[in-house]
């Protein structure tokens, strides 16, 4: 405990971590400021030009409703015949224009606190993972570690001191963020009195289960820190950890996206189901007619958390091996 404590004070001294986490909230800050701005209800000029729009669509409706409406009733009942699928719907009947059609676009409760916590998240995590980058790699590159060991001359103990509370104050850091976008998303929606979904749109953050999607969210935070000083006490130097995670990350996202199965193995996919409770990749499938359609392949929670903490093992034991066969000077 009191190497942990140590560590800890030693996190939160340096300057870098310190700017990174004033970054971190001014990240958080704009992004709800942001969001308040694009709730803002539907104004009296916008019912006018909505109406004004209205008025013009109804009249080339009257022309050419039914035109529309039969070639968009053959293009459905051709790909139905092209997929053998009899679901397929092109909303044929729901052409007809309407006055919510010109209207700016409406967030709804689920809508808001799904949106919020994606884009603020998403934004903290990178600084999140430099910032456990930093803290271990600032050790080597300074000579500080070498001092440290002079101290306490066990080097696995020290490896995990520096683990431990640099891992945990990643999920802090990510669980305030969190906090903070609840908080934001609660207000703006009593400010706007926005309504609820119609729909099952955004399901994976609905009111009620945020707290939820926050755990989700710290536990991708802690992931982040334990490869973010694990990698570090590899690499020993904080602008090759960041690259080698960046220079990764290109390579995995090309990969998937030339050959989708590939996805499955994925670790920004599966952060991803970690981060939304689940997820999906999609893979390409072709008929010997050349009819070509994309299939869902479903990723579950437990999979997606079991892969991470595969990944988190693995540069755990990496670590604390290259820590203690390296030297530190």
């Amino acid at each position: 405990m009191r190497l942990l404590a140590v560590e800890t004070r030693r996190y939160l001294s340096r300057w870098a971590i310190r700017g990174g986490l004033a970054l971190i909230g001014v990240f958080t800050l704009l992004v709800c400021a942001g969001f308040f701005f694009s709730a803002t209800p539907v104004t009296a000029a916008d019912m006018d030009n909505a109406e004004a729009e209205l008025a013009v669509a109804l009249e080339s409706w009257e022309e050419h409703g039914e035109e529309w409406v039969a070639d968009c009733l053959e293009h459905e009942a051709e790909a139905r015949e092209e997929f053998d699928d009899p679901d397929i719907y092109h909303g044929c009947d729901e052409m007809e224009p309407r006055l919510e059609h010109f209207l700016p676009w409406q967030t709804t409760q689920e809508e808001l606190e799904s949106d919020m916590f994606g884009s603020g998240i998403l934004l903290a995590l990178p600084v999140v993972f430099a910032l456990a980058v930093t803290f271990m790699a600032a050790e080597f590159s300074s000579g500080t570690m070498s001092t440290w060991l002079t101290f306490e001359p066990r080097r696995q103990r020290v490896y995990f001191s520096k683990l431990i509370s640099g891992s945990v104050l990643s999920m802090v850091v990510i669980a305030l963020v969190s906090t903070i976008l609840w908080a934001a998303a609660r207000g703006i929606i009593r400010y706007w009195d926005l309504n609820a979904s119609p729909g099952d749109n955004f399901a994976w953050i609905e009111i009620g289960n945020s707290f939820e999607a926050a755990l989700r969210f710290s536990l991708v935070g802690l992931f982040v820190g334990i490869v973010g000083i694990a990698l570090a006490t590899v690499v020993r130097h904080t602008a090759g950890g960041i690259g080698i995670a960046a220079g990764y990350l290109i390579a995995e996202s090309t990969a998937s996206g030339i050959h989708g199965p590939l996805a499955r193995f994925s670790i920004l996919k599966h952060l991803e189901g970690v981060m939304m409770g689940g997820t999906d990749y999609f893979v390409e499938e072709c008929k010997p007619d050349g009819g070509c359609q994309y299939n869902a392949v479903p990723i579950e929670f437990s999979t997606s958390v079991t892969v991470l903490i595969v990944v988190a093992v693995v540069f755990i034991a990496l670590g604390a091996w290259q820590m203690q066969r390296r030297d530190v000077t």
